[in-house]
This record gives structure tokens, sequence and C-alpha cells, in this order.
């Protein structure tokens, strides 16, 4: 077991518990699920049917409607829950900053950045470099002496667990 210690304003040593990889890897499985719902959800109150039939720009215009919310999804929430998506919330890991404050809007963004969610906008072979980025933030998360993805890395930020 991982972890790290912060010193709060008060100077009181804190010391909490890295996220593992597996647990990163289920807080992900369910926010991809909730998406999967709410893509089904959608779809249907759009009356999507089919994405064959219904080619053009309306098709575009239903399935950017549909994408965009579920897209700028993670930062958002994770700004205004105090690092912490419904998969986090659930599996109890949160992201905070290396000095174990509350990420602001520059590091959930760059976190956002290096995980490519914007890449489901396009539906063709682009998904598959979001599979990449995904394969990588693994190997590097299980590999890196504080669990960190990439974009952590370079947003300064770390995935604990909740206490």
């Amino acid at each position: 077991m991982k972890t790290i210690e912060f010193e709060s304003a008060q100077f009181v040593k804190i010391e909490y518990e890295l996220a593992k990889t597996t647990q990163r890897i289920g807080a992900s499985l369910i926010d991809i699920i909730v998406f999967f719902i709410y893509f089904f959800i959608m779809s249907m109150a759009l009356n999507i049917t089919t994405f064959q039939s219904e080619m053009g720009t309306s098709l575009f215009i239903k399935l950017l409607l549909i994408k965009l919310p579920w897209i700028f999804y993670n930062p958002f929430i994770e700004y205004l829950t105090r690092g912490q998506s419904l998969g986090k919330y659930i599996v109890g890991i949160r992201v905070v900053t290396i000095n174990g404050e509350r990420p602001g809007l520059r590091e959930v963004f760059t976190r956002w950045l290096f995980r490519g969610d914007f890449f489901w906008i396009s539906a063709d072979f682009f998904v598959l470099f979001w599979v990449g980025l995904g394969l990588m933030g693994i190997i590097f998360s299980s590999t890196s002496e504080k669990n960190q993805r990439l974009g952590d890395v370079m947003a300064n930020t770390i995935v604990v667990v909740n206490q």
C-alpha cells in the first residue's frame, strides 16, 4: 500500500493511501457504463434508431447533442465535486493536487486533455486513439511511483483513497 503525506494549513500531517490502478480502472468502467446508459436514453429521446439509415447534418447535430455533455463531464464534475466523478465516488477515490488541496480548473482540464475524451466527437478511427490513451494511462499509473497517469503528472495531481 503506497501512501503520501500532506501537511495541512495548521501544520498537521495527513496521510492518504494512493489509489491503485485497479481502483482507477473500476471508476472509469463505472463512468463508461453510465455513459452508455446516458447514450441509450438520449438516442431514444432524439429518436435515433440506426446510424446507417440517417446520415448527414441531422444525425451529426443529434450525436453532438448527445456527446458534448459527456465529453465535458469529467472536468466539470471533478471540479464541482472536489475531484470525484460518479465512478470515483462509488469506488471511494478522488483527485487532489500534489500538495493535498482541491484541484482547480487548470488541473482538471489538464487531466482531461491527456484523457482524450474529446475524441468521442468523431466516430471513426480517432476512438482507437482514445483507447490507446486509456491503455497508456493504465501503464503509466501502474508503473509510476505515485500511481499517476500522464495527465496527473502534467497537472500535478494524484488520485487518493477517501478517508
